[in-house]
């Protein structure tokens, strides 16, 4: 019944002929900011949800949940519709870790997330290490490791097919503010929104040269002051672009198509060019610009 109903509601309130994005955010709930509190920015995402009627969902990770001590956060975006998935209890990279840590950093996380409410079982992998990085002690049989235990515990990867380098553009901004700059942020916003709608465009058009199947793309976030205040006009940049925002539930029900994706290594080391941080520097940083001012 659940399917047949994430198959309607993706044919009744869609535009078909239009791309899909899910929004999903990871390490929630970060620390306090320069611009916001934890719980601030919590409010400003199921304000920016609301006003355009969309769902998201937020990755928790277990440790930072206990470092907040505050219950009601994780509970502010349960009780306003959003979705709870599981980022591990500490955060570690899956590569240099075993397989045997990586079951119970989900098992410990989901203990303590039940606690706020339902949580869904998916999993959104840690630095997006999805355990094949040999440098560190990953393999091709880890990653297939993985999945097994994924699916052992009844779990759903909760993949991300559009790179986003939201972090570093935070990072100058809260610097800039802890050294009291003046910063425009009608200046910020805009480079911003103009970074992530090529970076969106970017991976719609090379997951089209690698794959025919018609896939929801998703796009994640991190939880920082920098999403918080923009997420608003985000969620409107992706309608103006012509592209669906549909829930994550959709985006989750069929991956079918993810292991011919995650055997295409080319594919994924595929980036842009302004998806690099000395990019991102030289734009925030431009004279002409003029974002951050002493």
């Amino acid at each position: 019944m659940k399917n047949f109903y994430l198959i309607c509601m993706s044919f009744i309130c869609l535009n078909t002929n239009a791309v899909n994005i899910a929004i999903t955010f990871d390490d929630f709930p970060m620390p306090n900011g320069a611009l916001f509190t934890v719980k601030e920015r919590a409010q400003k995402y199921v304000d920016a949800f609301t006003q355009h009627n969309a769902k998201a969902a937020f990755f928790c990770v277990g440790q930072h949940c206990k470092n907040r001590k505050d219950d009601s956060l994780v509970k502010l975006l349960l009780t306003n519709g959003q979705f709870v998935g599981n980022h591990s209890m500490s955060h570690p990279r899956l590569s240099a870790s075993t397989l045997a840590d990586f079951e119970k950093e989900i098992i410990s996380n989901e203990e303590l997330l039940s606690t706020f409410g339902k949580v869904q079982k998916w999993f959104l992998y840690p630095y997006l290490d999805y355990g094949d990085n040999a440098e560190i002690g990953g393999s091709q049989e880890k990653l297939m490791g993985a999945l097994d235990v994924l699916t052992k515990l009844g779990y759903k990867e909760a993949y991300s097919t559009i790179k986003n380098f939201d972090w570093q553009i935070n990072k100058r901004m809260q610097e800039a503010l802890k050294k009291q700059k003046n910063v425009d942020f009608d200046k910020l916003k805009k480079l911003y929104l103009d970074f992530l709608k090529g970076w969106i465009q970017h991976y719609i058009d090379l997951y089209k040269t690698v794959t025919n199947k018609e896939i929801v793309h998703t796009i994640n976030f991190q939880d920082n002051d920098l999403n918080a205040f923009c997420m608003a006009d985000i969620l409107e940049m992706v309608k103006q672009a012509g592209w669906n925002i549909v829930s994550p539930e959709i985006a989750f029900s069929d991956l079918s198509w993810r292991l011919e994706v995650q055997n295409n290594s080319e594919l994924l080391a595929n980036k842009c060019d302004s998806l690099n941080c000395d990019y991102i520097d030289k734009e925030l940083f431009d004279f002409n610009r003029s974002i951050f001012l002493d």
